[in-house]
């Protein structure tokens, strides 16, 4: 399967130029532009026959343009020049019927990155549809061999999929840059059943390289573990008692953290962290860095959405708020300089004092041990925290069993700056790198 782009950066640049010169030429005060191109491949099966098969290519364009403090935008999935012409007249009728903004506009042209390092996006995956399939069935295998309550009729399935992006950004500072990016990933998602009761868990891993992801058999074999290990679960009474975040469970925290301290949130009141920066908002042991330019991760950039150079800086330092998350437009309304987040956060790494994840049931001696979350339980305004959750109990110091149907209840401006313990099990989801997170009590519900 060919899935080698159709266009080249430097065709994309000259394209985007083109773009805001007419929207310039038909009466743009200023413009920005963003270009790009995908394909892509995913292939799914279950037990051990092909569930589906997807292959896509796609390309689209879109143009936001300024006039008197007004902004219209306009998006085409084509970028033939009849289309791009077609595409400033309807940006700009919509910026001359809507109401002017004082915020709105450009990010400084002082702030434009200038340095485009090579930060090692672009691993194309060379593989057939039929090597896909193969490499899924083989993760599906896997998953049946961990347990024996795994089941193979009724298997969940695993995928596998591949993507590239060619994209380019350009605005009427005189800024264009582009970029290529790859993506992969493995999944896999197994059934264990016994005694009448299912359980359904699984694993999944994405990385720009595809050499750099685990093979297909641990995901597999990670994915079984994660569902053999929820069966038998047990409810619990009511009580306060220590919460420790597993690692995959204690990003969730540092994401409700990043909500709140994005500009959308801020300026619009919406937050818990209202008017708090500067001040102690996790426990003294906790920092929290952002760093655009690590090589091979899926959250680096030499630029935002904004054209803005993104920055290499302390989030939090020693518990204390130091740094917002701010594109131009955020920062505008709360009156001060963007911090190159136009379209999200770069690579964020949470670090604290640190000890072996495996003493932390030693270091907790009763409490939960939480695994898997369900539900979106955050109020981002007031910070009030509830989750359904599933894990395991512990007792003096040992696992005892596996809970399900469970509660755990807070809020983020007390359980933030109460972590006790952060484990050496430190994994990397998307923009953030966390390792477990121990709380030294919570409201659990149970019965």
């Amino acid at each position: 399967m060919n899935m080698e782009f159709i266009n080249t950066q430097e065709n994309f640049c000259t394209l985007l130029n083109d773009l805001l010169t007419r929207a310039k030429k038909s009466g743009a005060d200023s413009a920005e532009a963003s270009v790009y191109e995908n394909s892509s491949m995913e292939v799914s099966v279950r037990c051990a026959a092909l569930d589906n098969m997807s292959i896509n290519r796609e390309q689209g364009a879109s143009l936001t343009v300024y006039v008197n403090g007004k902004s219209g935008s306009a998006t085409s999935s084509n970028t033939t020049p009849a289309t791009l012409q077609t595409l400033v007249e309807r940006a700009l009728a919509i910026a001359r019927a809507t109401s002017s903004d004082p915020h709105a506009g450009l990010a400084d042209a002082a702030l434009m990155a200038t340095d485009f390092p090579d930060l090692a996006q672009y691993h194309p995956w060379q593989i057939t549809p039929e090597d896909a399939i193969a490499i899924a069935k083989e993760s599906e295998e896997a998953s049946w061999t961990t347990d024996p309550t795994i089941q193979r009729k009724k298997s969940d399935g695993a995928s596998v999929s591949t993507s590239r992006t060619l994209s380019a950004y350009g605005n009427t500072h005189g800024f264009t840059a582009s970029e290529k990016v790859s993506s992969h990933n493995i999944s896999c998602s197994a059934i264990a059943e016994k005694d009448g009761m299912m359980e359904t868990n699984g694993w999944s891993e994405t990385r720009r390289n595809a050499e750099w992801l685990p093979s297909a058999q641990t995901i597999g074999e990670i994915a079984g573990k994660h569902a053999a290990r929820r069966l038998g679960g047990k409810k619990i009474s009511d009580c306060r008692a220590a919460v420790l975040f597993q690692a995959p469970t204690a990003h969730s925290l540092i994401g409700h953290f990043v909500g709140a301290a994005s500009g959308g949130s801020l300026f619009r009141k919406s937050s818990f962290l209202l008017n708090k920066l500067e001040s102690a908002v996790f426990a003294p042991h906790i920092n929290i860095r952002e760093r655009p330019y690590l090589a091979g991760e899926m959250a680096s950039g030499s630029y935002d959405d904004d054209g803005v150079a993104p920055q290499d800086r302390d989030i939090v330092k020693n518990g204390i708020w130091q740094g917002r998350f701010l594109s131009a437009y955020s920062a505008r309304k709360l009156g001060t300089t963007s911090t190159g987040n136009a379209g999200g956060i770069h690579n964020l790494e949470v670090t604290g004092d640190t000890v072996a994840a495996a003493t932390l049931p030693a270091l907790m001696q009763r409490g939960l041990i939480v695994t898997d979350l369900m539900g979106q339980g955050a109020n981002m305004l007031t910070g009030d925290y509830s989750r359904g959750v599933a894990g395991f109990w512990v007792e003096n110091g040992e696992i005892a069993y596996p809970v399900s149907e469970v509660t755990i209840a807070g809020n983020l401006l007390n359980m933030l700056p109460a972590v006790r313990n952060f484990g050496d099990d430190v994994m990397r989801r998307g923009a953030i790198s966390c390792g477990s997170l121990l709380i030294p009590e919570m409201i659990i519900g149970g019965n």
